[in-house]
């Protein structure tokens, strides 16, 4: 004659809900974790072989062309390896026909060149000599007309990509090019 109305959740059915919850919730941040920390070593990587191959230019072509410029723009990193160019007086140009320039990462938290973070719209770049393919210097923003930066002897400079809040690379280049 009475009838039981079922209201609300067992406390079974409470607990294999918030299991669910969990297993989706670790499982969804170990995803993002894991792609972050991978566009990072991807950054490296593309960092790494655009060094190489402006020492190589600068082998092959003549240091004018032994540059590597990093122009970081609303969280993403773009590389142009050629000439030298002048940020002091003009900001470069993305879609410049004579400026090649190349995504490296998107969603970029951070990026420092030797300790240095650039804030958005700043750039920085590094030249090797063409007779013996070493580091010949690197140079900052605001740093027209003042001499490069050089290394000594083993000093390396450091570059550092941090892609969204935690997945951070880091990618040495010492004074003959080397890579680590």
């Amino acid at each position: 004659m009475f009838k039981h109305k079922n209201k609300g959740l067992s406390y079974l059915e409470l607990v294999v809900s918030i299991t669910i919850g969990i297993l989706l919730t670790a499982f969804f941040t170990i995803t993002v974790t894991t792609a972050h920390r991978n566009n990072a070593n991807r950054a490296k990587d593309k960092i790494e072989v655009s060094v190489k191959t402006a020492r190589n230019n600068a082998l092959s072509r003549g240091s004018e062309n032994g540059w590597v410029n990093f122009y970081y723009k609303n969280n993403k990193l773009y590389c142009y390896i050629g000439k030298e160019l002048d940020f002091d007086t003009n900001k470069p140009s993305l879609t410049s026909a004579d400026q090649k320039w190349e995504l490296v990462a998107s969603n970029v938290s951070k990026f420092s060149f030797d300790g240095v973070e650039l804030s958005d719209g700043l750039a920085a770049g590094m030249v090797f000599k063409q007779s013996t393919g070493e580091m010949k210097g690197w140079k900052f923003p605001n740093s027209s007309g003042q001499p490069l930066h050089t290394p000594s002897d083993g000093y390396k400079v450091k570059i550092d990509v941090q892609i969204g809040n935690r997945s951070e690379s880091s990618l040495s280049v010492d004074k003959f090019g080397t890579c680590k």
